[in-house]
């Protein structure tokens, strides 16, 4: 399980279901089809809470709604912050790669030094490999695809 949070109502939003799916290269890699539910991670759902939370096991609780989307990620999992590199007074700050809660706030603090105080992004405390540079926005690997074209191709041969 990726998250859960629980809503004002008594609801609870679950999400996750990365493992039932990234296997498929079509389904994690190249796809804009942000229209069409990912099948895979619609019957990962089937008796979550019974699986995953103590005293569900005997309920007959079922998800009442799935949505599934799409999950931008940068080339190399960070996010891009700072300078536009060739672009003078222009800012970015995106690339949180679907789970950058933990990471935004202290960039936008980082961010906002940039742009109000004009401190430099070395002087904002961020971590390096945050910073946007030409070499970054050029860059074509992908360390994630890399590390799963094996298994890919292994699956592709079955």
């Amino acid at each position: 399980m990726a998250y859960a949070l629980t809503r004002p109502d008594g609801s609870i939003i679950v999400g996750g279901a990365r493992e039932a799916f990234w296997h498929k290269k079509s389904r994690y890699f190249d796809n804009i089809r942000d229209d069409e539910l990912v099948k895979e991670a619609s019957s990962y759902f089937d008796n979550y809470m019974q699986k995953y939370f103590r005293g569900w096991e005997d309920s007959d609780m079922k998800m009442q709604r799935i949505w599934t989307g799409i999950l931008g990620y940068s080339f190399d999992y960070m996010p891009h912050v700072g300078q536009v590199p060739d672009k003078p007074g222009q800012f970015v700050i995106a690339g949180f790669t679907g789970y950058g809660m933990p990471k935004i706030l202290l960039c936008g603090k980082g961010l906002a030094a940039m742009v109000r105080d004009r401190v430099s992004f070395e002087g904002t405390g961020l971590p390096k490999p945050f910073k946007t540079t030409v070499a970054r926005n050029r860059a074509q690997s992908s360390p994630l695809k890399e590390s799963l074209q094996t298994m890919w191709e292994e699956q592709a041969k079955l």
